[in-house]
């Protein structure tokens, strides 16, 4: 490349530029607690902020070229907010799971395969978005073993199957409780999950928003109607023959989403539930009387215009 001033390169000179940036952020945020490194073009994360160990507290480094990231993630044992997204991270540092003050984590739009079999130190962990990445397994606690965790983003993924309850959590379950656990928010659309452990609504019960379009699932598994706080529920482009009971008895639900399904029945009682805003079934081999006996159940219950067929 031609050469620049005092016979550097221009790559070089932008390399230098480049290292003077973030020197400069990083010096600011040892004073702020907060560093954005976003859309620098950065391969890997400079020592440096590292460095910055129990002072940081938030790290922002989306959009760049990032492929991993070292165990000295660990230093930053305050950190709160971690944003990664739009990276080409394959893997996550052990370090990861026990970054005790983490409260929200943004690794969406990387090239995660695997996450670290420990996350039990993510206590304070509340938002968690790995939309949009190859992950065909999960760690137990990512469902029902994170405390703190109340919106977890998992769309666009790998998955065939989820894991089994947390060890942790089996007594809660046995007592019917669900543990401590306080998902609220839970996408799993654009999987390939065939179908979902039978616990799974017993160890989530404050789910207000589930999810599940675009997998291949054929059923769904009981315990549906111990949701009681569940408002949208999305079950789109699967391959279900029939919805839970339990739906009918939902005192929140506002939308349900299950057109382009294999519906050949309806359970009685759906069109009535006193907060209905939506139904959506378009796309299914429903029979006439299942059709008729919704309507009159909406018209009855006075939902909205009635539902969407």
């Amino acid at each position: 490349s031609p050469s620049g001033r005092g016979g550097h390169t221009k790559e070089e000179e932008d390399d230098e530029s480049l290292a003077e940036r973030v020197r400069a952020r990083v010096k600011l945020a040892a004073g702020t607690g907060r560093l954005d490194l976003s859309h620098l073009g950065l391969r890997e994360l400079p020592p440096e902020v590292f460095d910055l160990g129990p002072a940081l507290t938030e790290l922002a480094a989306s959009d760049n070229l990032l492929e991993s990231l070292p165990e000295d993630l660990g230093r930053l044992e305050n950190l709160r907010r971690l944003a990664l997204a739009g990276n080409r991270l394959r893997s996550l540092p052990r370090a990861f799971g026990q970054l005790k003050a983490l409260e929200g984590a943004w690794l969406h739009g990387n090239c995660l395969e695997v996450l670290p079999e420990d996350l039990g130190g993510l206590l304070a962990l509340r938002d968690c978005s790995l939309a949009g990445n190859r992950l065909s397994s999960l760690p137990a606690a990512l469902l029902g073993g994170l405390p703190a965790l109340e919106r977890l983003s998992l769309a666009g993924n790998r998955l065939a199957s989820l894991p089994d309850a947390p060890t942790a959590m089996l007594r809660g379950l046995g007592g019917g409780s669900g543990g401590g656990c306080a998902l609220r928010d839970l996408a799993l659309n654009g999987n390939a999950l065939e179908e979902l452990p039978s616990d799974l609504f017993a160890r989530l019960p404050r789910l207000e928003s589930l999810h599940l379009q675009g997998n291949r699932l054929s059923r769904l598994p009981p315990g549906m109607g111990g949701l009681r706080a569940l408002g949208d529920l999305c079950v789109a482009d699967n391959r279900l023959r029939a919805l839970p009971a339990g739906l009918s008895d939902l005192p929140g639900l506002r939308l349900l989403t299950a057109y382009g399904n294999n519906l050949s029945s309806l359970p009685p009682g759906l069109g009535a539930g006193p907060a209905l805003q939506g139904l959506w079934l378009e796309g299914n081999p429903l029979p006439a009387d299942d059709i008729e006996r919704l309507l009159e159940e909406a018209a009855l219950a006075g939902t909205g215009s009635g539902p969407r067929l």
